[in-house]
């Protein structure tokens, strides 16, 4: 239903969680350019896999060519991911605790490709 809301009303920019995993979400009917996955945990693991590898092997599955990755996942799997989006292909930029500053009370806003949201 939100999809179609979504499409009604012509958004510029929609933000949408992924259900379970990645690859065999009902998301993927999607276009979009970019992607973020946060984490990677051990949640879901009948579904998804019983390793950190093939949990994001799963979350992966959303890239599509061309697709531009944003990323939060432990440093450990950053070498892991650039393998998978290298095939995909889509570009990749990890994030660390260490590159940002949450700063109390003030607006979140996100850049991309110029625009500020």
């Amino acid at each position: 239903m939100s999809m179609l809301y979504f499409k009604h009303k012509e958004v510029d920019v929609m933000i949408m969680e992924v259900g379970l995993g990645g690859l065999l979400d009902a998301t993927n009917v999607l276009n979009y350019d970019l992607s973020l996955i946060t984490s990677i945990g051990f949640d879901h693991m009948k579904q998804l896999g019983n390793t950190l590898e093939s949990i994001a092997s799963n979350k992966l599955g959303i890239l599509k060519s061309g697709n531009h990755l944003i990323t939060t996942v432990d440093p450990k799997l950053h070498d892991y991911f650039k393998d998978d989006v290298k095939h995909v292909p889509a570009t990749m930029m990890c994030i660390t605790k260490d590159d940002v500053n949450v700063t109390q009370d003030l607006p979140l806003q996100i850049m991309y490709r110029n625009h500020i949201y």
